[in-house]
């Protein structure tokens, strides 16, 4: 595992520090400084070796850099590996691994849709048309996600108390980060600069993609116990004022951005999703 990480960090070193990429960060000998982790396990190290993993992570999801979904379980495990070496963090066997009973009853009351996580989701995944939205919390990545996709050219099953899917699909992607820190990383592919449409606020801002990018990829797994929440809406007459309601609450409720800015990001969100 520790011989697996070291490679990654020096391929990271080589990727944004190399002509061929056509970058130069002048960090190579702090890419160096993270190689002893294991030996010298301090705190502010094992977050820059865990950010390396989430980036890399996000390049192989992404297919940025070629991968499979065994990679991706692989760089997983090197991520909880980190926290176990970090002092300050809770043991992996006593993080939380209770999922509240109630988990997704508010989705429910309100007659949105259906949850596909937790003890309140549907005893089979819906068959009817629908949208698939996945909502990934802050404390993941330091950034949480907000994407969609319609279910048509999805194949999605349920795994643990979360699910899998395969996708053939286009998404609409979003990232919200603290504003004084951006994301770790933007994927080009999916927000190209020229259609990068950005939401600043005083305390979260909103990238948002311009269009929606295919994914064609097996075995992406949606957990609630690493944060990650799926959310099935039936595509109906009333499909955009309930995405439009829900969006906005959970920009509201949870970043704090103000009612009429999160009413715009909602409806930007929502005509690139159901555009045709």
């Amino acid at each position: 595992m520790v011989e697996q990480i070291q490679s990654i960090i020096l391929s990271q070193n080589i990727l944004f520090n190399s002509s061929i990429a056509g970058l130069y960060t002048q960090t190579e000998n702090d890419y160096h400084q993270l190689l002893d982790f294991h030996q010298n396990p301090d705190s502010h190290k094992l977050r820059r070796v865990k950010s390396v993993l989430q980036a890399q992570k996000i390049l192989v999801a992404d297919q940025i850099l070629p991968g499979t979904a065994r990679q991706l379980k692989e760089i997983r495990a090197m991520i909880r590996y980190i926290d176990r070496l970090a002092d300050k963090r809770v043991p992996l066997s006593s993080h939380s691994t209770i999922l509240p009973r109630n988990l997704g009853m508010n989705f429910i009351k309100a007659n949105l849709g259906v949850p596909l996580f937790g003890y309140q989701r549907p005893e089979k995944i819906p068959r009817e048309a629908g949208i698939l939205l996945y909502y990934q919390n802050e404390r993941a990545e330091g950034f949480a996600r907000l994407n969609a996709c319609d279910t048509e050219k999805l194949s999605v099953r349920y795994k643990d108390l979360g699910i899998e899917l395969d996708s053939q699909g286009s998404w609409v992607y979003s990232i919200i980060s603290p504003s004084a820190r951006p994301p770790i990383l933007t994927p080009t592919r999916f927000f190209p600069p020229e259609q990068l449409r950005v939401f600043p606020g005083q305390s979260y801002t909103c990238h948002m993609a311009g269009q929606k990018a295919p994914l064609k990829a097996r075995g992406i797994e949606m957990n609630p116990y690493a944060g990650q929440y799926a959310y099935f809406f039936y595509r109906n007459s009333r499909t955009r004022k309930k995405l439009f309601q829900f969006i906005c609450k959970k920009l509201g409720g949870m970043f704090y951005i103000p009612l009429r800015r999160a009413e715009i990001i909602a409806r930007e969100f929502i005509e690139i999703l159901l555009e045709r």
